[in-house]
């Protein structure tokens, strides 16, 4: 049972959901023609898609998308160097395994290329560097790693 308190409260959360004022999104829409490198701070950012030395674009929404599209771009170079991920601790974290044979351990798997599954619960920046360490593995410049976005929000976080 609700005391008069409470409920006066619950009264009050109400009335600040009402007046919240929705952004208008599409203020928020960036040019998905613009490069961007891995060294940029990537939250509130929405990817559009990246570029690996300069190929097609191949678009993405989410990091997690990205970071998919990005593993099997590379386990299509040299499956063996992908594979060996699961066995090498600086491609995994201090606790928890990105690579692994087995969905087991990991919190969110998806498997690439039906052999190996990456973890895909991490933020946009470490997202970014998961895909550094891969990268460098794999002897390929993070500077030939182009990013696009679709928007930033970041304007609407720090009001």
């Amino acid at each position: 049972m609700l005391d008069v308190e409470e409920l006066h409260v619950k009264e009050e959360d109400n009335e600040n959901l009402e007046n919240k004022i929705i952004p208008n999104y599409d203020e928020y829409t960036v040019d998905n023609r613009v490069e961007h490198s891995l060294y940029e701070n990537f939250t509130h950012i929405r990817l559009f898609g990246f570029k690996i030395n300069n190929n097609r674009l191949i678009e993405g929404r989410t990091w997690q998308e990205i970071l998919i599209k990005t593993s099997e771009f590379l386990f299509n170079k040299d499956s063996k160097k992908f594979i060996s991920f699961e066995n090498n601790k600086n491609m995994n974290g201090k606790k928890n395994k990105y690579f692994s044979s087995k969905p087991e351990g990991i919190r969110k798997p998806e498997l690439v290329a039906n052999s190996i599954y990456i973890e895909t619960n991490m933020s946009g920046n470490s997202v970014r560097n998961l895909i550094i360490k891969m990268l460098k593995q794999y002897g390929i410049k993070v500077s030939d790693y182009k990013v696009y976005f679709r928007a930033d929000y970041s304007r609407i976080n720090r009001e």
